[in-house]
């Protein structure tokens, strides 16, 4: 920034170097879900991050022996949409969920999804309940 005569040069291109992007939910997209298992006693689980293109993640878990498969199957049909729009994504990717372990993959992108939105917006999203003396819990697990 130069000053002269009380003005001000700015370079505006310097400037949104500093802006959060993750402050325009309207335009967030999601770009990608990765996955990687986690080996657990008895059955292990999997951590699913799913990432956007303003850089923000969200972490959800499958967990109960489940199958990868599942969420192989999701994968195709939320990349590309609004992650804050957890609702319809949902009602979207619900009925390929089902009864018991093929319902988790269903689970892991909603649990993964509310996590995005609450960054996206900035305001914490607490699923779960709250353990005394441990803090909130989140699907049961404390964090």
């Amino acid at each position: 920034m130069e000053y002269k005569d009380r003005q001000t040069n700015v370079n505006y291109e310097e400037c949104l170097d500093y802006v959060r992007r993750s402050s325009n939910p309207s335009k967030l997209r999601i770009t990608d879900v990765k996955f990687t298992k986690v080996d657990l006693p008895p059955w292990g689980c999997y951590l699913v991050r799913i990432d956007t293109n303003q850089g923000i993640s969200g972490y959800g878990e499958m967990r109960d022996g489940a199958s990868a498969t599942y969420l192989k199957y999701l994968k195709s049909r939320i990349v590309g949409e609004n992650p804050c729009e957890v609702d319809r994504i949902f009602r979207k990717i619900k009925q390929f969920g089902g009864p018991a372990r093929r319902a988790t993959g269903v689970c892991a992108v909603e649990l993964a999804l509310w996590n995005l939105a609450g960054k996206a917006y900035g305001v914490p999203v607490s699923i779960g309940r709250k353990v005394p003396g441990k803090g909130k819990a989140l699907c049961g697990y404390p964090y």
